[in-house]
Order: C-alpha cells, then structure tokens, then sequence
C-alpha cells in the first residue's frame, strides 16, 4: 500500500507540473517580444562584481539573437531555476525585479534552441511550438565552442524558429521601438546595447546609458545611435526625480513588506524646464509597462 501511494504521489506531481508545462508553452505566443523585458529584468537582477558598469548588450542577426551580460555569471541555484516552471533563485529577495525561473522561458516565443554559456557552464534547451514543454526545462549539455571574453560572464544565443525576413524585421522594429527611457528604474543595470548585426558587415544600432540613480534627484540618460534605429536620435535625456515611501501597501505574497518605494520622474531640458511629449508619459514597474496620454501633469504656465 506504501508502494501505490507512493507511486501515486509522484504521478500526481509530474501531472501537476506537466500541466504547468503545457500552459507556459500556452502562453509564450500570445506576445513573442515580451522577451525583450524579461530578459532585461533578468539582467537587472544578475550578480555583478563591484568594479564593472552591469551592462547587456543584443546582438541582432538574420538567424539569430545573442544576449550577452558582463554579470559575474551563473550559480548554482541559477541553473536549477532556470531548469523548472515554479522554482526560482531569487525568490523572497526584495533586491530582485522578477523571477529567473519563469520569465526566461519567454525566449522560445521566438526561437527553438537557446543555449546558455555562463562560467563553467554550457547547455542547451530545445521546444517547438506545440510541443509539451518539456524541453524548455531539460538542458543538453553542450560543450562551449570557445572561452568567453574576459568583459562576458554569460551569453545566451537563440536560434529563431521563423526564418522569413518577416520576421526579423518585426524583431528589429520592436527593439527600435523601445523607449529612450527603457533603463530608468532599472535598479543595476547602466549600459543598454542593441546592435543589429547584417550579413554585409554593416552594423547599426543604439545605446542607452544611464547617470545617477533611482535615489538621486537628477539622472541623466544618454542615447548614442549608429547608422538609422527606428526613431531614435543621439541625444541626453535629463529628469528631475522625486521620491515618496507608500505604507500600507495591500498584501502581495512576493513582497516581503507593506512598504514600497515610489519614484516620479520628470524629463526637462538642459535649461531645467519641463519637457511634456505628446504621446504621453511613461508608467514604469522597473521597466515600462505602459505609455499614458492623459496622466495629471499640468503643462506650466507661462509668467507674463
């Protein structure tokens, strides 16, 4: 009897987690440019050592697209994170955006190998639409080509599974279309890297980086563009920010407490006047969620 319930615990578990399986892969095409985000938060919540700017550079082919971050590399319960649905190496860290564990799995909403070089460690997942989902959390160990360069401490290449030009130019018009803001609550990260990389040799791209903090009252965000990106334009971005602790902050049972820290910024001009774009504000949960016309900044009057 011991035995059959045994038995029966684990075919309920693996039915359990099959079940999550199947809905992520459920959900990884409703939005196959999430990845974006996600992978920017996980880089945001890396480990980096004291002396280097955390910095995450995409690297945008034809076939492929490599993520590449200066942070010290994978630990162990990063690897086992990274291997499951529900599990996570920077649960109860109030220090951490996001979840490592489920948020990665957004990568193969665009590709159908993705293989991960951090440190000593080297391994591939492979899933195609339709499938279980089970190969999104079992790694294939694959030796590394070559060592890292010395200013990489992990990269990730993802081998698209749309190969028509299609789509490559929607991937490249969702990353032209981020905001020259994307860094700005973003707790370590300070250097932003896309680079479009074509078969010609050319190369074009953006670079947003960042001065000052959340905890500052200025921050500086300097864009620099090569080539055409988008609408982007080299130029800096001033804000002035202003910040206010909220207390009583309804129970969610990620965060450890009843506080939270809200940051309002506003961009103005190297004169220190207010600059009101007429798309809108930005509203950010460490990364922007969503652009908000009709936000209740008045525009200032003039003094006569």
């Amino acid at each position: 009897m011991h035995d059959i319930r045994k038995r029966s615990s684990y075919h309920f578990a693996f039915e359990s987690q099959f079940s999550n399986f199947r809905s992520v892969a459920e959900q990884l095409y409703s939005s196959k440019f999430r990845l974006i985000y996600e992978l920017l938060q996980n880089g945001d919540d890396a480990c980096y050592a004291e002396n280097v700017e955390p910095t995450i550079t995409f690297r945008l082919r034809p076939t492929e697209l490599i993520i590449e971050s200066n942070e010290k590399g994978f630990s162990l319960a990063d690897v086992e994170s990274i291997c499951d649905t529900g599990k996570s190496s920077k649960i109860d860290n109030s220090d951490t955006t996001g979840e490592k564990g489920l948020g990665f799995k957004s990568v193969f909403g665009i590709a159908d190998s993705v293989h991960i070089h951090s440190g000593h460690w080297s391994f591939r997942f492979e899933h195609k639409k339709g499938e279980d989902g089970v190969g999104m959390i079992t790694p294939i160990w694959t030796d590394a080509v070559a060592s890292l360069p010395s200013d990489i401490g992990t990269r990730c290449t993802l081998k698209y599974s749309d190969h028509r030009s299609s789509f490559y130019k929607r991937l490249i018009s969702a990353f032209e279309k981020l905001p020259k803001t994307i860094i700005f609550a973003l707790r370590q990260i300070r250097s932003l890297v896309v680079a479009v990389e074509n078969e010609d040799g050319r190369s074009t791209g953006i670079t947003f980086t960042k001065v000052g903090g959340l905890g500052s009252s200025e921050m500086d965000i300097k864009t620099i563009v090569t080539g055409q990106f988008g609408n982007h334009r080299s130029e800096t971005t001033w804000l002035r920010l202003f910040q206010e602790t909220v207390i009583d902050v309804p129970f969610e049972s990620q965060r450890t407490g009843a506080t939270s820290d809200v940051t309002i910024a506003f961009e103005v001009d190297s004169d220190g006047l207010p600059v009101i774009p007429d798309e809108g504000q930005h509203v950010f949960a460490y990364l922007p969620v969503q652009r908000v016309p009709q936000l209740p900044v008045c525009r200032p009057i003039p003094l006569i």
